[in-house]
């Protein structure tokens, strides 16, 4: 490449190789530094140091590629590896190119170490956009397996309370209201159903993390002949972008990422909701283990459910940024809020005390059955829902007028409500009503996909069971592709250096 002969004849602009710190030097295509409250304000909102491993891994797979495709010579390009390797080592990959937030630390590096004739190969083929896209793609990509991984320990958490509770009837409640009865592995199994969903959401936008855009360069790729699929499968990559115009623009995995966090989050965070409801004092179902609890610094009698308060906390904080902008900085920083949330979910259910027979009472002590009331009177006594529900209705509100307790009518009051009603007498008996009122009876009639009876709802737990087990295998097979990658261009990298 004709390098050699310039090592001799240094022109004035050159500078000194050991005090390099980026492309951008005065008196090269610009004549004064970069401002420094733009240098300080560009290096903290995108700063390279959650990507710094992304950015080595890049360079290393990068150089062996030019070294493969004859595009630099190989001596030169053995000298950059060694030195790489050296800046592989944790806590030696200090991010001195400070001009960009860091994207070239690495030659900035090389150059220091080996001189600009030797590390100034490296860039050959590339451009800053590439190095920013490839390293977030890398750092994104670990972190919504890790996000995965652990909504799937959650997924597990619930799926073993649940199967502890499939015959224990709770109330169901809609608008504030006892609305019907179900049970507590109903309730659970439909957080376990939204966290299936999140895990499909995440499956998603990872497959679309995972595109190598090594190679576009600035959007038009470059003179060079590189190989992109070989930078794409030294670093793990499922596959390479198919236009590179396009590579440069893509953003959507950051919107589509954010949302699937904002969409988490809202699951976790309606979990939340019932848990402090049904800790409250009118209700006790339930009680949270102290250490996810605080008290009052004047109530001391108070147990306050904080870790279910600080989960719709973060849940905020990640909503609100979904309608604005999401980056790559923003996106692990606030993922990293997202697993505790998820852990702290986990952590309330598996140590979480459950009250059997508070659950019972506030469903037998309620209205919560009169829909399966009304269903036995369309069943056995041959009339049309509507007016089954009519009657019913009617009933209630007598019962609430004659100041009577919810969940235990008469015969008597059904009969007045039917005259009241249809012009005629029921004629039903207790055995009647006894069955129409009773919660575990009206839970057992529940066969519908789905629905809380004890019989569907082990069904679909051991659904969960088979579906998290197979969402684990995917997960594992990830991690060890990327694993087995970055063992690849280790070995690549042993091969040429002998």
């Amino acid at each position: 490449m004709g390098d050699d002969n310039l090592k001799g004849s240094l022109g004035s602009l050159r500078g000194n190789d050991k005090e390099y710190t980026g492309y951008r030097r005065v008196g090269i295509r610009l004549t004064e530094s970069f401002n420094k409250l733009l240098v300080d304000s560009r290096n903290s909102l995108d700063s390279m140091d959650e990507f710094s491993y992304g950015l080595n891994w890049f360079d290393k797979a990068h150089a062996v590629m030019l070294i493969e495709e004859n595009i630099i010579p190989q001596e030169s390009a053995k000298d950059c590896l060694l030195a790489l390797k050296e800046l592989s080592v944790p806590g030696a990959g200090k991010l001195i190119d400070t001009s960009s937030g860091g994207k070239h630390s690495g030659e900035a590096f090389l150059i220091q170490k080996l001189g600009m004739e030797v590390g100034g190969l490296i860039h050959a083929g590339r451009s800053s956009w590439d190095l920013s896209l490839v390293s977030h793609r890398v750092k994104l990509r670990s972190v919504v397996l890790d996000l995965m991984c652990h909504l799937n320990d959650y997924r597990k958490i619930l799926i073993n309370k649940a199967s502890q509770f499939t015959d224990d009837v709770m109330p169901y409640y809609t608008h504030g209201q006892q609305a019907q009865p179900t049970t507590l592995a109903h309730h659970l199994h439909a957080f376990i159903s939204a966290a299936e969903r999140d895990w499909l959401r995440l499956d998603s936008v990872y497959k679309r993390i995972d595109i190598s855009a090594a190679g576009a360069a600035a959007g038009t790729a470059s003179r060079f002949p590189v190989n992109r699929k070989r930078v794409a499968d030294l670093m793990g990559f499922s596959s390479v972008s198919t236009n590179t115009r396009d590579s440069g623009y893509n953003y959507d995995h950051l919107w589509e990422m954010g949302a699937s966090l904002g969409i988490l989050m809202e699951n976790l965070s309606f979990l939340c909701e019932e848990l402090i409801l049904w800790m409250g004092n009118e209700y006790a179902m339930i009680q949270l283990a102290d250490r996810y609890c605080s008290t009052s610094s004047i109530m001391t009698q108070k147990r306050n459910p904080t870790a279910a308060e600080h989960v719709q906390e973060i849940s905020k904080r990640v909503a609100g940024r979904i309608p604005t902008s999401y980056t790559a900085p923003e996106l692990v920083e606030d993922s990293k809020h997202v697993i505790d949330a998820i852990n702290l979910c986990a952590g309330m259910i598996e140590s979480m005390k459950v009250s059997k027979d508070k659950m019972l009472k506030l469903t037998v002590n309620s209205w919560a059955q009169a829909a399966d009331l009304a269903a036995l009177l369309v069943q056995e006594k041959g009339l049309s829902w509507r007016i089954a529900h009519q009657i019913i209705g009617v009933m209630v509100r007598l019962s609430e007028e004659d100041n009577l307790p919810p969940g235990y009518p008469t015969t008597e009051l059904l009969d007045r409500a039917s005259n009241l009603f249809l012009g005629k007498s029921l004629n039903v008996n207790e055995e009647f009503l006894r069955r129409g009122l009773d919660p575990e009876i009206a839970i057992s009639t529940r066969t519908a996909t789905g629905s809380p009876g004890p019989k569907e709802m082990k069904n679909q737990i051991t659904n969960s069971k088979k579906l998290v087990g197979n969402d684990d295998l995917i997960n594992s097979e990830r991690k060890n592709h990327i694993v087995n990658a970055e063992r690849l261009t280790d070995q690549v990298i042993e091969e040429i250096l002998k």
